[in-house]
């Protein structure tokens, strides 16, 4: 058993005091989260970060959870969570599942180790006693819920989708990067990246590539910043810019990190100053100062920084904290004038926040709706695409 001392939270003290009287204990779902990993990956940092990380904390909570449900901050590193009326088990699953979701976006990946829910046994005014949750049912709770997997197996491919020791092969090319305003021109490059599982050469869409561990993402980063100097090499300006992809948890994960950044900074000074790096895959809700933190990071080891999002006001505006432009997270394979047309007011807010908005795989018939909407910069949709 362990005694959770109570803050000194007037409205904490109240909160609990209502819980104790709406009835017994066990019909109100009482389960704790631990930020404590969290706290202890920050360091010294924790005293500056520590409510920018609440925010997001409990804005995520509120968006996992029902209005019904109370959702309360008990202390510097634990939060409780009321969900009457919900079955006991569910529950305790809804609770390991968000907290997963936390260690994830935080720590850049999660294991079952990082996390730390327990069940709530009593309240007794100056303290929650609260057990762990049992093992069995932390494993239960996070085995996936889904199998998108499995859809293929109906038109006869067998995808190997294990997510450890992933044997991963890619194809890397260099497509031209267009700068739309004033009249097209090539500006540059953009690697074009595609995994696949080298033993089935099953190409991994978008969402079979989340469920890569982080260190596979970050061993294909790696590979695809040596391909692309490498293919460079071969242009008639091998000194053109480069912009290459790296994952937001490459850089989020220390030991990966600093892989990357050691790889970047072997570059020559020439190779470095025409490299962009383009930041993908981040978190949605991803907060303002952890895009700041990693865009600081990168940025001395190249020419700029460019993250893929969302085409929203609140998204240009952490960039623009940040010190990076946008790339818009969109697939643009069936897209048409009039749906391209409707991004318009969009893309002029953002532009009155940050200077560059630039789309990626414009279907070539499409450049001109992409120009007469300000898209700064684009890449075009290669022949054999959809």
């Amino acid at each position: 058993m362990i005694d959770q001392a109570l803050s000194n939270d007037g409205t904490t003290a109240s909160a609990l005091a209502a819980l104790q009287a709406a009835g017994p204990i066990a019909d109100q779902n009482l389960n704790l989260i631990s930020l404590e990993l969290i706290k202890t990956n920050l360091g010294d940092r924790w005293g500056s970060k520590r409510e920018q990380v609440w925010n997001q904390v409990e804005k995520f909570l509120h968006h996992q959870f029902r209005p019904e449900d109370l959702i309360l901050r008990l202390d510097e590193v634990s939060v409780l969570i009321a969900q009457p009326g919900r079955p006991h088990l569910a529950a305790q699953f809804l609770c390991v599942r968000a907290a997963n979701e936390l260690m994830r976006f935080f720590l850049g990946e999660s294991s079952r180790g990082s996390v730390v829910v327990k069940t709530v046994t009593e309240l007794n005014g100056e303290a929650v006693t609260c057990t762990p949750i049992p093992r069995r049912q932390l494993d239960a709770a996070l085995l996936p819920r889904e199998s998108p997997s499995w859809a293929p197996l109906s038109v006869g491919n067998m995808p190997i989708l294990t997510r450890q020791s992933r044997d991963l092969s890619m194809d890397v090319s260099l497509v031209p990067v267009l700068a739309l305003q004033g009249g097209a021109s090539t500006i540059g490059y953009a690697v074009r990246a595609v995994l696949a599982d080298a033993v089935s050469e099953h190409v991994l869409s978008r969402e079979e590539r989340a469920l890569l561990q982080p260190s596979d993402i970050a061993d294909a980063d790696l590979k695809v910043l040596a391909s692309a100097f490498e293919r460079r090499r071969e242009l008639a300006n091998p000194a053109a810019t480069l912009i290459v992809p790296i994952a937001f948890t490459t850089l989020a994960h220390s030991s990966s990190r600093y892989a990357s950044l050691q790889q970047i900074h072997a570059l020559s000074a020439e190779d470095r100053h025409g490299l962009i790096l383009e930041i993908l895959d981040f978190e949605p809700g991803a907060p303002a100062g952890r895009i700041a933190e990693l865009c600081a990071i990168a940025r001395p080891h190249c020419r700029g920084i460019i993250c893929r999002m969302d085409l929203s006001l609140p998204t240009a505006e952490k960039l623009k904290a940040a010190g990076a432009t946008l790339s818009v997270q969109r697939d643009l394979t069936s897209a048409t004038e009039y749906t391209l047309l409707k991004q318009e007011a969009a893309v002029a807010a953002v532009l009155k926040i940050i200077p560059t908005v630039m789309f990626h795989d414009v279907p070539a018939a499409l450049l001109p709706v992409a120009a007469c909407i300000r898209v700064t910069h684009c890449t075009v949709a290669t022949p054999h695409e959809p």
